[in-house]
């Protein structure tokens, strides 16, 4: 599903309505197309309406000649307007089977008003339990480094929205294109700025955990064309083994790590990938009869401590019992999301998964390669061609053309490992070396 939002500057203008009519023909926004700053009435839009095809628009009026709000949308699925005014128009709807929430946003451009912008959707996030995706120029940017010219503003200035996209769990998508999405002229010179972006909630990047985000070309208008890609579809692959924090003084971990690794002899140094192979297959074994799943755990202790609450035959023993074990779920759960974080300056005795979890999401939403030049700078963007490119580059990379006169390339090299330092980088670790390690 292709969205586009757009800050057209008036869409009654000759270069508004050429751009209009190559970003539907080029990029079929066929469910959703928002316009900000329309500064034309409702008559004007729904002639917008009928020309490219649209069931329906919804709009805000200006008022005079500045501001006024359009969203184009079709039939298919169906849209509720659950709310709309001069800064915003939130819909719920349906895609691919699950509800959700979009809300349209055109940030005020008075600046001491925009913090209540940023509390009505607050108040939002407070109610609203699902998949939420925000698009739209919000007239705003989250610190100076999406920022380019002009003066340095204040690091408090960007508080009240950063605080709105926190307090409503908002993370970024992966972007093509230049972000800097407006461009204005100031005494100083040329400033620009990310004012336009598209952000959603943790439950959308879960459900459309291939969505894409592009800033298209500046003209027509000082504010880029934001589009977004709604997608879901992404190949499975094989999951590659990670430790888990979790199993440590899990019963029958230990014994499936000594039962892997063998006896701590003097292992030859060639039989150490054996050795580490045979490791993780007894782990994997052990894990399988074992899952670590602790949300669905808590989910069940939850359920566990509220019929016992209402069964008058249960003891506080078994009630304290359960409790002591959601604990300890939590712990797990926390940890869990921590090691899967990467977050270098959590400290040991916070407690929030959902942090974690968020950030989480965000990296590998950042961390996906969605396009790629190969060899001869052609630039290709579907996920198997990916995949080729990356494949044939380390072939490439690591591939022997086999070279002949390899002293003559080494004799300029100076070596920096002695033979002392050697030795000790091939000798095999002690028990009593591993075991400090992992305590």
């Amino acid at each position: 599903m292709n969205t586009i939002a757009w800050n057209c500057q008036g869409a009654g203008a000759d270069l508004t309505k050429e751009h209009l009519n190559e970003l539907f023909h080029c990029f079929l926004p066929n469910k959703f197309l928002f316009l900000s700053e329309t500064k034309n009435n409702r008559n004007f839009l729904q002639d917008v309406q009928v020309f490219f095809g649209y069931d329906h628009v919804c709009t805000v009026e200006p008022v005079g000649r500045s501001g006024g709000l359009a969203l184009f949308y079709m039939d298919d699925p169906s849209v509720t307007i659950l709310y709309k005014d001069a800064h915003m128009i939130d819909i719920e709807t349906r895609l691919e089977g699950h509800t959700i929430f979009m809300t349209f946003v055109y940030g005020d451009p008075v600046v001491r008003h925009r913090d209540l912008v940023w509390e009505r959707l607050s108040r939002m996030s407070t109610y609203r339990s699902g998949a939420w995706f925000m698009i739209g120029d919000f007239n705003e940017i989250t610190g100076n480094h999406e920022k380019r010219g002009g003066r340095r503003r204040l690091e408090s200035s960007f508080l009240p929205f950063r605080t709105m996209l926190e307090n409503c769990g908002m993370l970024e998508f992966p972007y093509k294109g230049n972000s800097f999405s407006w461009v204005g002229k100031r005494r100083s010179g040329k400033v620009k700025c990310k004012l336009d972006r598209a952000v959603a909630n943790e439950e959308w990047h879960a459900l459309f955990n291939h969505s894409v985000v592009e800033f298209l070309q500046l003209w027509g208008s000082d504010h880029r064309p934001v589009l977004a890609r709604i997608q879901s579809n992404v190949r499975r692959t094989r999951k590659s083994f990670r430790f888990d924090k979790r199993w440590i003084g899990k019963p029958g971990f230990k014994e499936a790590v000594i039962s892997g690794w063998g006896h701590f002899d003097d292992t030859p140094a060639r039989n150490f990938h054996q050795k580490v192979t045979s490791c993780r297959q007894k782990i994997s074994s052990w894990k399988k009869q074992n899952p670590m799943n602790s949300a669905t755990l808590i989910r069940e202790l939850k359920q566990k401590i509220d019929a016992a609450q209402d069964d008058e035959f249960s003891t506080l023993e078994e009630l304290e019992d359960l409790r002591r074990k959601l604990i300890e779920a939590f712990r797990e759960e926390n940890t869990f999301w921590e090691q899967k974080s990467r977050d270098q300056w959590h400290r040991d005795g916070d407690r929030n998964t959902k942090f974690h979890h968020a950030i989480t999401k965000q990296r590998r939403a950042l961390n996906r390669i969605i396009s790629i030049k190969d060899k001869h700078g052609k630039l290709v963007e579907s996920e198997i061609e990916v995949e080729n490119v990356a494949i044939q580059y380390f072939r490439d990379l690591f591939s022997t053309s086999s070279p002949t006169e390899l002293d003559a390339s080494l004799r300029s090299i100076s070596g920096k490992v002695s033979q002392a330092d050697n030795r000790l980088l091939l000798e095999v670790p002690s028990e009593q070396e591993l075991l400090a390690r992992t305590a």
